[in-house]
C-alpha cells in the first residue's frame, strides 16, 4: 500500500509533467490527454464501469450549499482502498467518514471511487492531466470567480505540495478543504491566497493544536451534541453553541 508521502511525491512528478506540456508542447498535451482518458477507461472497466467518470462532480449534497458552482474530488478516505493511503492523520473517522454514508452507499458510487483512487495510485501522470483538464473546462464554462473547488473531499493530499503552481494559474477560483494536518505539516506560509482550509478537530486534537490554529486565524471544524436541522414548526435552525474552546462559531450545516 503506497503511503501518503509516496502519493504526494508521485503526483508532484506527475503534475510537473502536466505544466511542462500545457506551457511548452500543446501536441504532447493532447496526446497525453487522450491517453489519459483511454487509461481512465480501461481501469473503470476493471470496476465494472460502463464508462469512465469525471474526476470533479457536483453529485455530492454537501457541496450544494453555496451560490458558487462547487466541484469536489471524491476518492476513497484513508486506507479503505487497500492500495493506498491518502488520509496521513486519520483516526477513528475513516470507519464513521461520510464518504459512506447518502448515496456514498451505494455500489456504484463506491466502485466510481475506488476507480478514481486506482487510476491516481497507478498512473499519477494520467490522473493529473485529467484533473487539470477538468478544472480547466469547468472555468471555461461557469467563469473562474463562479466556480469553488474541493480537492480532498474524503481524502488529505497537500496539493500545495503536488501543484503549487495550480492555484495562481486559477487564481479566480476558490479552492478549499477540510485537514488533519497540524500547522506544522501545514503551515500558513505554503498555503496559497486562494486555498482556504480548515482544520478537523478529532480526539487526537491537542490544545497546541487549537492554539496553534487561533493564532493564525485558521478555522476549526468540530462536532457538536446539537442535534442539526430546523426547530419543529418553524424556519430556524436549531442554535449551536456560540462559542468553542473561547473561539466563536458558524453553523457548518449552512456552508461547506
Amino acid at each position: 500500500m503506497k503511503t501518503p508521502q509516496q502519493i504526494e511525491k508521485d503526483l508532484k512528478k506527475a503534475a510537473d509533467l502536466v505544466l511542462d506540456l500545457f506551457t511548452n508542447d500543446s501536441v504532447g498535451y493532447e496526446m497525453k490527454l487522450n491517453l489519459a482518458h483511454q487509461v481512465f477507461k480501461n481501469t473503470a472497466s476493471q470496476w465494472d464501469l460502463k464508462k469512465a467518470p469525471t474526476l470533479l462532480t457536483g453529485n455530492i449534497s454537501k457541496l450544494q450549499k453555496d451560490k458558487k458552482t462547487t466541484l469536489g474530488l471524491a476518492l476513497l478516505p484513508a486506507k479503505r482502498s487497500n492500495i493506498a493511503n491518502l488520509c496521513a492523520f486519520a483516526d477513528s473517522c475513516e470507519n464513521d467518514c461520510v464518504a459512506f454514508s447518502g448515496n456514498g452507499s451505494f455500489p456504484s458510487v463506491y466502485r466510481s471511487r475506488m476507480a478514481k483512487t486506482a487510476l491516481l495510485t497507478a498512473s499519477p501522470e494520467s490522473f493529473m492531466i485529467l484533473l487539470f483538464d477538468e478544472i480547466f473546462c469547468a472555468v471555461g464554462k461557469v467563469g473562474a470567480e463562479n466556480l469553488a473547488i474541493r480537492l480532498n473531499t474524503y481524502s488529505d493530499i497537500r496539493w500545495e505540495r503536488v501543484a503549487p503552481w495550480m492555484f495562481p494559474m486559477f487564481r479566480a477560483v476558490q479552492f478549499y478543504d477540510y485537514t488533519k494536518h497540524p500547522t506544522s505539516s501545514r503551515p500558513e506560509n505554503t498555503r496559497p491566497a486562494n486555498y482556504h482550509w480548515t482544520y478537523s478537530v478529532s480526539e487526537n486534537t491537542t490544545a497546541k493544536h487549537i492554539e496553534d490554529c487561533a493564532d493564525i486565524g485558521r478555522p476549526l471544524a468540530v462536532v457538536v451534541e446539537v442535534r442539526s436541522g430546523k426547530v419543529p414548526k418553524s424556519q430556524e435552525m436549531r442554535p449551536i453553541p456560540e462559542t468553542w474552546a473561547g473561539l466563536p462559531t458558524v453553523d457548518g450545516d449552512s456552508s461547506d
